[in-house]
């Protein structure tokens, strides 16, 4: 079982590597920026400008919409192991406490964080389809909503773990 935490975590520190990379990449050499949380929650009519806006930006041989497929397709194993290692770990918090109140709410972020990468599925094939008619005149879908839940429920997660290791104990105790 421990092995496959290493495997967790190794997945997790390697897409956030093929992060960094292209990140320093587009900084280094064309002083760009991937502008990925503003597509994220880009409306239809802001969304189909900066999908225009990118199409026009050149990046060596290819275009900045390519570096946003890039990072949607790296994000796809991202959100994989992001909601694994959530589940772990608030897993692992949860033989921890001793509070009945605080146990609940861990047990219920292990619910979120499956909700929250659901949510995320969804908006990476949203941006896949705004990708794919970027240059067309098909409507814009925006990810919006899904991903202001999202992160709104990541937000609850980290709050909950805060007040977990925070050693506040409201309510009754575990026996």
């Amino acid at each position: 079982m421990k092995i496959l935490s290493y495997i967790y975590w190794l997945g997790f520190a390697v897409v956030l590597y093929c992060f960094s990379v292209q990140s320093y990449t587009l900084w280094t050499e064309y002083h760009i920026i991937l502008p990925i949380v503003r597509i994220e929650l880009s409306h239809a009519v802001e969304g189909r400008c900066l999908f225009a806006q990118l199409s026009a930006t050149p990046v060596g041989s290819h275009t900045m919409l390519d570096e946003v497929l890039y990072n949607t397709r790296v994000d796809c194993f991202f959100i994989i192991c992001y909601v694994i290692l959530l589940m772990r770990l608030t897993y692992g918090r949860m033989q921890k406490e001793p509070s009945l109140y605080l146990n609940m709410l861990l047990r219920i972020n292990i619910v979120l964080a499956v909700i929250a990468g659901l949510l995320d599925y969804v908006e990476n094939n949203l941006i896949f389809y705004n990708l794919a008619h970027a240059l067309t005149d098909k409507s814009y879908l925006s990810p919006h909503w899904y991903a202001l839940i999202k992160f709104i429920l990541l937000v609850w997660i980290l709050l909950v773990w805060l007040f977990s290791k925070s050693g506040v104990y409201p309510g009754k105790k575990r026996s």
